[in-house]
């Protein structure tokens, strides 16, 4: 009783029915591989542009609205918000920041160039570039071929309602290079000239500048209160953000403001994706157990003559469990040369085990569909008795 002789006769008379079978198996594969590799490539991609991207979760605030009239924002509301922030139970979420510039430009003695201060809290130094460290004595800038910067710094003071400046005083700063022009902090402008400093630096600047003023310090920094920025930690988050900010009377401006419901399209968005695959996936299993059973119901009789050879239950079900697991196994091994070669291709974008793991995800299915087969198809045929296996049946039963 040669079992693997068995298998190797019963795969040559069976080879039609098994080879377009086969196709099928490989075509869905296929079809399903290619959808999960799209659906993870976008899933990496809104990542990337939408949900990990600073630029979304910061919301700017340039005004409040209070009693009908509208007035620019000042330094109390940073607290005010995120106290407010706080009491609704949103402080995880995000934290109001200042965003000061000085009014003047000042020159760097060299080259005759202009350099607009803005000072920012430590805390957001990440949103205006990369590996910026805005330690005290350190200035960030776009560019610059020197590692020290010089300020010639005026110290001014009022006359006949105007400021004129007759002396000044030279900071030396260590050059932090790698400020992004598009940064996050000026999501609606472009910063021309920028150069960053972390809130002490900017005071000590303020305290050279004004150091003839006869106002307190408080005032002049105020004078030079750009804006208060929201960072959000989460961009899912934004809209639920923005929607309490104008609630408390604040005019807001972020990256998706005019787009109504955005971290909730997302999120539906998330849903359809996974609930598609899931459609696709579960239609492409049925498919090909649907055709396997096909088969083996085409099979009745040779599992028959088996049985009346002496072959017990266990050889029988070894002897097709064989051949249908070698057959889809060739088109799992086309299968995933064919998608391997088209993960190559410069459409998709995803990172390096994303490949491997849908490959593993597609061994794991194979096994699926072979114990499937086994446990509610061939099992119950090797144990029908001979007259039930021999006469004439419906294929599709």
């Amino acid at each position: 009783m040669n079992r693997k002789l068995v298998v190797r006769l019963f795969r040559k008379k069976t080879y039609q029915s098994l080879q377009l079978s086969r196709i099928i198996f490989i075509f869905s594969i296929l079809i399903v591989n290619c959808i999960l590799l799209y659906l993870v490539n976008q899933y990496f991609q809104i990542n990337q542009d939408y949900l990990n991207n600073n630029n979304v979760k910061v919301i700017e605030i340039l005004s409040k609205t209070q009693e009908n009239m509208n007035r620019e924002v000042e330094s109390d509301d940073i607290e005010r918000i995120n106290e407010n922030l706080k009491e609704e139970d949103l402080k995880e979420k995000g934290m109001a920041y200042p965003v000061y510039s000085l009014k003047i430009g000042i020159e760097v003695p060299y080259d005759k160039q202009t350099v607009f201060v803005t000072g920012i809290d430590k805390r957001i130094d990440f949103l205006i570039g990369d590996h910026i460290d805005l330690k005290n004595g350190t200035m960030a800038v776009e560019k610059l071929e020197s590692s020290t910067l010089p300020l010639k710094v005026p110290v001014i003071e009022e006359k006949n309602g105007g400021v004129s400046s007759d002396e000044s005083r030279t900071i030396n700063y260590k050059v932090l290079q790698g400020v992004k022009p598009d940064n996050a902090l000026f999501i609606n402008s472009t910063p021309f000239h920028r150069s960053y400093v972390n809130l002490n630096e900017f005071d000590k600047l303020l305290n050279v500048i004004y150091a003839k003023s006869e106002n307190d310090l408080a005032y002049d920094k105020e004078q030079n209160l750009e804006k208060i920025i929201v960072y959000v930690n989460e961009a899912t988050d934004v809209d639920q953000m923005g929607a309490v900010l104008k609630k408390w009377g604040y005019d807001t401006s972020y990256a998706f403001s005019h787009f109504a419901n955005f971290t909730a399209n997302l999120r539906t968005g998330e849903i359809l994706v996974v609930g598609l695959g899931s459609i696709i996936l579960l239609a492409s299993i049925i498919s090909i157990i649907f055709l396997t059973f096909h088969f083996l119901n085409a099979n009745k009789k040779e599992i028959a003559i088996l049985k009346l050879n002496n072959y017990q239950n266990n050889d029988i079900s070894y002897i097709y469990i064989n051949i249908i697991g070698r057959n889809y196994g060739l088109g799992l091994l086309i299968s995933s040369i064919i998608f391997i070669t088209l993960a190559l291709l410069p459409l998709f974008e995803v990172p390096y085990y994303i490949v491997p793991s849908i490959i593993v995800a597609d061994i794991l299915l194979y096994g699926l569909i072979l114990m499937i087969v086994y446990f509610l198809k061939i099992n119950k045929l090797v144990k029908t008795n001979l007259l039930t296996l021999m006469k004439k049946d419906r294929e599709f039963d």
